[in-house]
């Protein structure tokens, strides 16, 4: 005969233990915090209040202010920057007809004329001729005047000056609404060659005084 010994299980329940480190047991033994916002200053608030309604009509007033100082500063600077990039294109562009003239005598070995008339330079066989190689218009506000007129290049490259025999060069002067100040003296060798002085100097070392030739 076996005898079996049964000692009683102890009861199943849910709840750890006492003293128990269990996450369930921590929930029910401490008690939810409730976090409460942190409120913003007053100072902050007002600041936020004020950039939420925008400018001030003090504020606009000093904007347009300052805004219309400063385009009253740049524009007279804008307009003379425009002058002077015209009167230095215009320069530019009389020059380069002038080398183009010399050039074109010396490839054909004849002789070629730039002619003034009306403001408009011309590159032609004779100032008569009706046919015209190269054409320069007048630029706006840029006026172009030369000492003698017409000037003829050679073909060996060196140029003379019909209405001026005694002339040792012929003399240009492009200005923009006659000021000398901001214009440029070109000067036409006999040998052919053209040199364009520093704008407002009528030689390397002497001020324009004139547009006039």
């Amino acid at each position: 005969m076996t005898l079996q010994l049964c000692w009683p299980r102890p009861p199943i329940t849910n709840h750890p233990a006492e003293g128990s480190d269990h996450p369930r047991r921590r929930d029910f033994a401490k008690p939810h915090q409730h976090h409460q916002p942190q409120r913003i200053p007053r100072f902050f608030r007002m600041k936020l209040a004020r950039m939420s309604v925008g400018f001030t009509l003090i504020e606009l007033m000093i904007t347009i202010t300052l805004l219309g100082i400063f385009a009253a500063l740049a524009v007279p600077s804008f307009s003379t920057m425009i002058n002077n990039n015209r009167t230095q294109a215009a320069s530019n562009e009389v020059y380069g007809l002038l080398q183009y003239a010399r050039g074109i005598a010396a490839q054909n070995r004849t002789n070629y004329s730039v002619c003034l008339s009306n403001g408009e330079w011309t590159v032609k066989k004779t100032c008569s001729s009706s046919e015209a190689l190269r054409t320069l218009a007048r630029a706006p506000s840029v006026d172009v005047k030369a000492s003698t007129n017409p000037i003829v290049f050679h073909g060996n490259g060196t140029a003379t000056f019909p209405n001026e025999e005694s002339a040792e060069n012929g003399t240009i002067y492009i200005c923009h609404d006659a000021d000398p100040a901001s214009g440029f003296t070109m000067i036409v060798q006999k040998s052919g060659s053209a040199r364009i002085f520093p704008r407002g100097k009528k030689d390397a070392m002497s001020d324009m005084s004139t547009c006039q030739p």
